[in-house]
């Protein structure tokens, strides 16, 4: 069984070989490459944490360097380098670093807004994806019409509006109708992975969990859209 420090190390020699690639990257292109850059069950892939940990040790082994710059919509946006990149390159580097701040910066206005949208696009697009697709499967009974917003529940006001919710009518194996399940749907659209620290984990048990004895028959069940087809580390 791999260790996570051959994990880390893993992940440093995947950096490195990525960087002269390239050219320069941002920190979530090289999460991105580095922990979904295979197919499911390759045992490739290398799970954040331990691409975290890489990062900071090629830094503090100085092979690594960080350099931060304004973008033209005034983001600070940090790019990743080779402290010694092979020769002829700095122009290059330095056009790679400017697109990938340019881009950067620009996904970080979609997904936590601007001026023109201050919820961003990338958000309300996955609660927008999700509302039609339980629509489309008329599995169950929408809490709010077209499954919309959702402030209170089986009598129950929330600490803050679930993003859609319904009720369930299983069936149990001999078909028949089973007791009622009601649900609630909280859609994360973001890049980054989930981990039981996670910030987003902690608003949403924050926002929940306080009512969950109050719901003695009620089965509460939470959906997140996020990235999967990974290797467990």
């Amino acid at each position: 069984m791999t260790s996570g420090n051959e994990y880390v190390e893993r992940a440093k020699d995947r950096v490195v070989e990525l960087l002269p690639e390239h050219h320069a990257m941002v920190h979530p292109e090289v999460m991105s490459r580095s922990s979904e850059g295979y197919h499911i069950g390759s045992g490739n892939n290398i799970d954040p944490h331990h691409i975290t940990t890489a990062l900071r040790q090629l830094h503090a082994e100085g092979s690594m360097r960080t350099e931060s710059a304004r973008t033209r919509g005034e983001r600070q946006v940090s790019t990743l380098h080779l402290t010694n990149p092979p020769p002829r390159t700095q122009t290059t580097i330095a056009r790679a670093s400017a697109r990938k701040r340019l881009l950067l910066a620009r996904y970080t206005g979609w997904s936590q807004g601007t001026v023109k949208h201050p919820h961003g696009i990338i958000g309300p697009a996955g609660e927008t994806a999700v509302r039609t697709a339980l629509q489309a499967a008329s599995a169950m009974q929408p809490a709010v019409p077209t499954f919309g917003h959702v402030a209170q529940i089986l009598g129950t006001r929330l600490p803050g509006p679930a993003d859609s919710g319904g009720y369930l009518v299983p069936l149990d194996r001999g078909g028949l109708p089973a007791p009622t399940v009601t649900v609630l749907v909280e859609v994360k659209n973001i890049r980054s992975w989930i981990y039981p620290s996670s910030e987003e984990l902690v608003q949403l048990l924050n926002k929940w969990a306080p009512r969950c004895s109050e719901w003695l028959t009620a089965i509460v069940t939470s959906l997140s859209l996020r990235s999967w087809g990974h290797d467990r580390a």
